[in-house]
C-alpha cells in the first residue's frame, strides 16, 4: 500500500508541476494516471485479500473495474468519476482538445503557429487547476482514512471528488 500512496503522491505532484511550467496535455496524461492509483488506493483497504494478488500477478486489474467496486454504493459518483476520467483520457490520444492546447494565437488568419515546449498561459493554467486540485486533496483524505482504519469509508474521498467535479 505504501507503493501505491508513494506513486500516487509522487505523479500528482509531477502532474502539478507540468501545468505550472505550461505542459497542460502532459500535465492531464499524467492525472489520468493518478485516478489508477486512486482506485487502487480506494480499493486495496475494504479488500486486503486482494493485496497479496497484486503482488503475485503479472497483470494487474484495471483502474475501472476497481472503480466499479469502489463506487458499488453510489452510482452517481461511480458515474461522475468516470465522465471525469474520460475527459482525460482524451489528452492521452491526442484529438481535438488536445490539439487545441498546442495551437497558438496569430495575428495573422493564414499562420497557425504550434508551440513546442512549455509556455505559461494563465488561463489554461487554471482549467488544468481546476481539474486536478480535487484529485490532489484526494490523496490526504485517503491516507487519513487507511491510518485511522475507518476502511469502511475509503469511498468517502471520491464522494468529495464527485462533489467538487460536479
Amino acid at each position: 500500500m505504501s507503493i501505491a500512496f508513494a506513486q500516487l503522491y509522487n505523479t500528482a505532484m509531477a502532474a502539478w508541476e507540468l501545468n505550472s511550467t505550461g505542459y497542460y496535455i502532459q500535465s492531464q496524461m499524467l492525472a489520468r494516471l493518478v485516478t489508477e492509483y486512486l482506485a487502487v488506493v480506494w480499493y486495496l483497504p475494504n479488500h486486503p485479500e486482494d493485496a497479496k494478488k497484486w503482488n503475485e500477478e503479472r497483470k494487474l486489474p484495471e483502474g475501472s473495474a476497481l472503480l466499479k467496486k469502489v463506487f458499488a454504493e453510489d452510482e452517481t459518483v461511480g458515474t461522475q468519476f468516470k465522465q471525469f476520467r474520460e475527459s482525460l483520457h482524451k489528452f492521452s490520444h491526442l484529438d481535438y482538445t488536445g490539439f487545441t492546447i498546442l495551437l497558438g494565437e496569430e495575428e495573422d488568419p493564414r499562420t497557425i503557429p504550434l508551440y513546442i515546449g512549455g509556455r505559461f498561459d494563465q488561463h489554461k493554467f487554471q482549467a488544468t487547476a481546476r481539474q486536478q486540485l480535487p484529485l490532489i486533496g484526494s490523496i490526504p483524505a485517503a491516507m487519513a482514512q487507511w491510518k485511522r482504519g475507518d476502511l469502511s469509508r475509503v469511498g468517502g474521498c471520491g464522494r468529495r471528488l464527485g462533489q467538487a467535479s460536479s
